[in-house]
C-alpha cells in the first residue's frame, strides 16, 4: 500500500510538471518568446548534456561531426569547445566507474613527455592564449581522443565507430560539394574562388590532404564490412574523395595519393602472400597516368595544373618558410620557444605553420620534441604491423588501412600544415586511437 501511494504521488508530480511545461510551451509559442519555448526542454537538454559527459565515446563522435563544420563561437570553431569538453567527460566517466585501473604503455610515456616539453616552455611564451591553444591541439586533444578510444572501443563495438567514420567522411564530402557549388555561383570554379569562401574545407591543398587522410580507412571498411548499406556509403565516399583530390589540383595531394595507393597495395600483397597485387597497383597507377595524359578531360586538367603552377609561388614560399624555421630552431635548439609562439613569413603573411610539421615541432619544442614525435610515429608503425600480422582478416585489412593512413599523414606533414591543422589533427588521432584500441595489451 505504501509503495502504491508513493507511485501515485510520483505520477501526479510528473503529470503536473508535464502540464506546466505544456502551458509554458503554449505561452511561448503564442507570445513568440524563445526563452519561454526553451524552458520546457531544459530538463531534456540537461539530461542529454549529462549523458554526453558520462559517455565520452558519444561525445567524441559528436566532436568529430562538429569538426566537419567551421561554426565560430567567440572567435573559435565549435569543435574546439567540444574537444576541450572531452577531458572533463573522460575524468567524470572514470570517477563514476569506481575503478582504480588505468591502462598505460610506451605511447603514454612518449606523448606525456611531448606535452611536458611544450608546457615547460611557458616562461618563453609571448602569447598565453595562442600557447594554450597550441598545447590543446598538439597534446591535450589528441591524447584525450586516444585515451577515450582505447578505453571504450573494443572488437565487439568496433563496427559502431567504423560506421560513424563513414558518415563523418560523407559529411566531409557534402562540405566539399557545397564549396564547389558556391564557387560556381560566384563566378565559376577556380581555386581563387575556393580559397575566398573561408568555410571548413575551402582551401585546395587542405581539401586534398583531408581527402587522402580519409581514403584508406574508407577502403578498409568497404572491404571488411558485411552491411551492404555501409559498403555503398564507403564506396561513395571513396569516389567523392578521389574527385576532391583531382579537382583541387594539389601537387602534394596527388603525390600523397600515389604514395598511399602504393602503401596499401604493397602491404596487402605482402600480408596475404600475393605479390601479384603489387603488379596490380602499378597497373592502376599506369592507368591513372594514361587517363591524365591520353584523355581530353585529363589534358584539360593538366593545362589548368600548368597554369596554376606558373602563377603559384607556393614552392618558393615553402623554401622561404623552411629556411626561417631552421633558423629559429638553431636559436632555441633544445626545447624551442613554445607552442604557436614563433611565426614565419610565407611571402603573403606571417604564420605559425611553416608547411612542415617536423620543423614546426622544432620551433615549438626543439630537437628533443622532434625526436620524441619520431619515436611516437615508430610506435604507431609497430602497432599497425602488429595488426597486419593478425590471423583475423578483418583486423589485418584494418591494420593495412591504419598503416597507409600513417604513411600518408607522415609524408603530408613534410609539405603541408596538416598535423597542426585544427581539423586534420583530430581526425588523424581518431584513426590512430582506433588502432591503439585494437592493439591494447591486456597485461600492461
Amino acid at each position: 500500500m505504501i509503495w502504491e501511494h508513493s507511485s501515485n504521488a510520483k505520477s501526479k508530480r510528473r503529470m503536473l510538471f508535464a502540464l506546466f511545461s505544456q502551458l509554458l510551451l503554449a505561452a511561448g509559442l503564442a507570445l513568440r518568446e524563445p526563452a519561454l519555448i526553451a524552458v520546457p526542454f531544459l530538463p531534456f537538454i540537461a539530461y542529454s548534456l549529462f549523458y554526453l559527459l558520462v559517455n565520452p565515446l558519444f561525445l567524441l563522435w559528436i566532436s568529430q561531426l562538429s569538426n566537419m563544420t567551421n561554426i565560430p563561437i567567440a572567435g573559435l570553431s565549435l569543435n574546439t569547445f567540444f574537444f576541450l569538453a572531452l577531458g572533463i567527460s573522460f575524468i567524470l566517466s572514470k570517477t563514476l566507474q569506481k575503478s582504480d585501473e588505468f591502462y598505460a604503455d610506451l605511447f603514454d610515456l612518449l606523448f606525456v613527455l611531448l606535452g611536458f616539453l611544450l608546457l615547460i616552455t611557458l616562461p618563453r611564451w609571448n602569447s598565453i592564449g595562442f600557447g594554450f591553444l597550441g598545447l590543446a591541439y598538439m597534446f591535450l586533444i589528441p591524447y584525450t581522443e586516444v585515451l577515450i578510444l582505447r578505453e571504450y572501443v573494443n572488437e565487439k563495438n568496433l563496427d559502431l565507430s567504423l560506421n560513424f567514420f563513414t558518415f563523418m567522411s560523407l559529411l566531409f564530402n557534402a562540405e566539399v560539394a557545397v564549396a564547389i557549388v558556391k564557387t560556381l555561383m560566384i563566378g565559376g570554379f577556380n581555386l581563387r574562388n575556393l580559397h575566398s569562401l573561408g568555410i571548413g574545407w575551402a582551401y585546395s591543398n587542405y581539401i586534398a590532404a583531408l581527402a587522402n587522410l580519409l581514403i584508406p580507412l574508407n577502403l578498409g571498411i568497404f572491404i571488411v564490412s558485411r552491411k551492404k548499406s555501409i559498403k555503398r556509403i564507403s564506396l561513395l565516399n571513396i569516389v567523392m574523395l578521389l574527385i576532391s583530390v583531382v579537382f583541387t589540383i594539389s601537387r602534394g595531394g596527388f603525390i600523397t595519393f600515389l604514395l598511399g595507393l602504393l602503401a596499401f597495395g604493397s602491404a596487402l600483397a605482402i600480408s596475404e602472400g600475393k605479390i601479384r597485387y603489387i603488379t596490380g597497383v602499378f597497373i592502376a597507377i599506369a592507368g591513372l597516368f594514361a587517363l591524365i595524359f591520353k584523355t581530353l578531360v585529363g589534358k584539360l586538367l593538366l593545362l589548368r595544373f600548368a597554369l596554376m603552377a606558373a602563377m603559384d609561388a607556393s614552392i618558393s614560399n615553402r623554401y622561404r618558410m623552411w629556411a626561417q624555421a631552421i633558423d629559429y630552431i638553431k636559436r632555441n635548439p633544445l626545447i624551442g620557444r613554445g607552442p604557436y609562439q614563433t611565426k614565419v613569413f610565407s611571402g603573403i603573411d606571417y604564420t605559425e605553420n611553416p608547411h612542415n610539421y617536423y620543423l614546426k615541432l622544432g620551433m615549438d619544442s626543439g630537437i628533443i620534441g622532434i625526436i620524441i614525435f619520431l619515436f611516437i610515429l615508430a610506435f604507431l608503425l609497430h602497432r599497425s604491423i602488429y595488426l597486419i600480422k593478425s590471423p583475423d582478416r578483418k583486423l589485418k585489412i584494418l591494420g593495412i588501412s591504419f598503416l597507409t593512413t600513417l604513411v600518408i599523414a607522415s609524408f603530408n606533414a613534410t609539405i603541408e600544415p596538416t598535423l597542426s591543422g585544427f581539423h586534420y589533427n583530430p581526425i588523424f588521432w581518431f584513426i590512430m586511437g582506433l588502432m591503439l584500441a585494437l592493439t591494447k595489451k591486456k597485461n600492461t
